[in-house]
């Protein structure tokens, strides 16, 4: 019965890990949407808190996980939007050569 047991909760384990890879999968190929709204971190927050309650630190723990990965498209996406420092000299460029014509 004990083998039975520990087979089962092998078994549930390794459900629980793969589903955890599947989400944190599908985080990463979230979209980001850069607005305000679309930005915000509040509803991962709400969803870390609903984990914690729900399902205790291991659950917490997952949930944390997931707002890493989507903390850090966030950053990424910011970052590509960002004028590069060549774009901005030349716009710098573009403005002093407007003034001075």
């Amino acid at each position: 019965a004990a083998a039975a047991a520990e087979a089962a909760y092998a078994a549930d384990q390794y459900a629980a890990d793969r589903a955890q890879q599947a989400a944190e999968a599908a985080a990463r190929e979230e979209p980001v949407v850069l607005t305000p709204e679309g930005c915000s971190m509040l509803p991962m927050m709400k969803q870390l808190l609903v984990a914690f309650q729900s399902g205790g630190t291991a659950a917490a723990a997952a949930q944390m996980r997931l707002v890493d990965i989507r903390f850090a498209n966030f950053k990424a996406a910011l970052g590509a939007a960002e004028p590069r420092d060549d774009e901005m000299e030349g716009e710098e460029a573009e403005e002093n050569a407007s003034r001075a014509g």
